[in-house]
C-alpha cells in the first residue's frame, strides 16, 4: 500500500516543484522569489508528507509483524511432547488462519497405521471430512516438492488430490476454493502432513513476510508431529516394558496375580474423589501398576512360603519398597514415581517403613496407594491365609484410619466403596 502511495506523492512533489520554478521565470526579483519560495515550500510539504507516511506505515507495519512473531515465540516456548496433537495443530492453523487473512482450510497428517486423516478444519463441515481417510500412495508425490509451500490455482482439479477424493469433496462442499496454499509438513525426507489454507476468491496476495511466518510455521509443526509420535511410540513401549515386569513378579508371586491392576484401579477411584489433577491420576494409576516391582528382587521360597514369616524373612519383604525405588530410578520417565513407590508400607503414626515417615510427610499418592494395597490384600488370598470378606476388610480399614492411615484418604475411600462392588472392582 504505502509503495503505491509513494510513487503517487512523488511525481506530484516534483511536478509541483517545477510548475512553481518555470511560473518565476522571467519575472522581477521579488515576486520571483516569493513565489519560488513558495513553490518549494509546497513541494517541500508533499515530500515531507510522503517521507513520514512512509515511515509511519513502516512502523505500523513492524509493530504487527513484531506482535505475530512474540505470539509464535510464547507458543513455542511452551511446546512439549505430552501437549494434545490436536489441540496444537488448532493452536497452528490459528495462526496460520490470522496471517493469511482467511477463514478456510484443513490439516491432514500421517497416523501410526500408515493411512492419513483429516484432523483440524476450519470453514468445513467437520462431520464430512472427519470420515475421509487416504491411503499412504495418495500422497507419495508429496515426498517429490522441492518446497514447503505452494500456492495453487483451484485446488480441487490439481492432481495433488486422489480423484475419487476430489469427487467426493466437490459433491459435498457449495463453494470450492479458487486459490490455496499448500504446506508440507517435511521433517528430514519424512512427510508428516500437509495444511492447506483456501480462499474462495481468485484474487489474493500473499507478503514474502506472511510466507516466512508461515514457513516457521511448518517447520516447528513438523517437528513437533515428529517428536510426538516418537514420545507415544517410546511411551506404548515403555508401558509394555512395566506391565511385562508385573507378570514376571505374579508369576514369582502366583497370589498376587491382578493385584497390581486392582490396586491402580482403586487408587485412581480415591484421587478422583479427592479431586486431585488429572496428572496426579494418572501418576497414581502407574505407581498402582509399578508398586511392588520390587519384589522382584525377593526370593520366591519368601513370597510363596504357606506359613507365616519369620522375622528375618519379614525383614527381607520389607525391602522392596526401597529395591523398588532402586529399579524405577534406573528409568528416567517413571523417576517422578520412585518416592512414591518407597513410601507406599509407610504409616500414618510413624511406625511404617522404610523410613517411619509421619502423617503429611508421607508423600500424598503413597497414602492413597496404602489405604488401596491394603484392602486389595486383605481380600485377596494369601500363601498363608484366605481372604477376608469386604466387611471384615473395610472395618479393618476404618479401625486403622488415623494409626495406620490418613483418616482423609479412609473417608474418600469409604464414599466410592459402593461404586467398587457395582463394578466388580473388589
Amino acid at each position: 500500500m504505502h509503495n503505491k502511495l509513494f510513487k503517487l506523492f512523488l511525481p506530484i512533489s516534483v511536478f509541483t516543484f517545477s510548475l512553481f520554478l518555470l511560473m518565476n521565470l522571467g519575472l522581477i526579483d521579488l515576486l520571483r522569489s516569493s513565489k519560488l519560495a513558495f513553490g518549494l515550500l509546497i513541494s517541500g510539504f508533499f515530500t515531507i508528507g510522503t517521507i513520514v507516511f512512509i515511515m509511519l506505515s513502516e512502523l505500523k507495519r513492524f509493530k504487527y509483524l513484531n506482535k505475530r512473531y512474540e505470539k509464535i515465540l510464547r507458543f513455542i516456548s511452551n511446546i512439549e511432547p505430552t501437549i494434545d496433537l490436536k489441540f496444537f495443530m488448532d493452536k497452528v492453523f490459528d495462526f496460520a488462519l490470522e496471517l493469511t487473512a482467511t477463514r478456510f482450510g484443513t490439516i491432514c497428517i500421517s497416523t501410526n497405521d500408515g493411512n492419513w486423516e483429516f484432523i483440524s478444519m476450519k470453514g468445513y463441515n467437520k462431520e464430512f471430512l472427519k470420515d475421509i481417510h487416504f491411503e499412504e500412495e495418495c500422497f507419495e508425490h508429496l515426498k517429490c516438492e522441492n518446497s514447503e509451500i505452494k500456492v495453487i490455482e483451484d485446488i480441487l482439479q490439481s492432481s495433488r488430490i486422489p480423484k475419487h477424493i476430489r469427487k467426493i469433496i466437490k459433491s459435498e462442499l457449495k463453494d470450492t476454493p479458487k486459490k490455496s496454499i499448500l504446506g508440507i509438513f517435511r521433517h528430514g525426507k519424512e512427510v508428516l502432513g500437509f495444511i492447506t489454507i483456501d480462499y474462495m476468491k481468485e484474487k489474493v496476495d500473499f507478503s514474502s513476510e506472511t510466507l516466512e511466518l508461515l514457513k516457521l510455521l511448518l517447520k516447528i509443526s513438523a517437528l513437533f508431529i515428529s517428536a510426538k509420535k516418537d514420545y507415544e511410540r517410546r511411551m506404548i513401549f515403555q508401558k509394555e516394558v512395566i506391565r511385562s515386569m508385573i507378570r514376571i513378579i505374579e508369576l514369582k508371586d502366583k497370589y498376587t496375580k491382578g493385584h497390581s491392576e486392582r490396586v491402580a484401579n482403586i487408587s485412581v477411584k480415591i484421587a478422583k474423589r479427592l479431586g486431585l489433577s488429572a496428572e496426579d491420576v494418572d501418576m497414581v494409576h502407574w505407581v498402582g501398576i509399578i508398586h511392588d516391582i520390587g519384589k522382584v528382587g525377593i526370593p520366591d521360597e519368601i513370597l510363596n512360603k504357606a506359613m507365616k514369616l519369620t522375622k528375618e524373612e519379614y525383614e527381607i519383604v520389607k525391602k522392596h519398597p526401597t529395591l523398588g525405588e532402586q529399579v524405577i530410578n534406573q528409568m528416567s520417565y517413571l523417576k517422578d514415581l520412585a518416592p512414591i513407590v518407597r513410601h507406599h508400607h509407610e504409616k500414618w503414626d510413624g511406625t511404617g517403613y522404610p523410613d517411619g515417615l509421619k502423617g503429611k510427610e508421607i508423600p500424598l499418592l503413597s497414602r492413597i496407594l496404602a489405604v488401596a494395597d491394603a484392602f486389595d490384600a486383605m481380600t485377596s488370598d494369601r500363601s498363608y491365609r484366605k481372604a477376608l470378606s469386604i466387611e471384615e476388610a473395610l472395618n479393618e480399614i476404618k479401625k486403622n484410619s488415623g494409626i495406620q492411615f490418613d483418616p482423609e484418604i479412609v473417608d474418600a475411600f469409604l464414599d466410592v466403596l459402593s461404586i467398587y462392588e457395582e463394578e466388580n472392582l473388589v
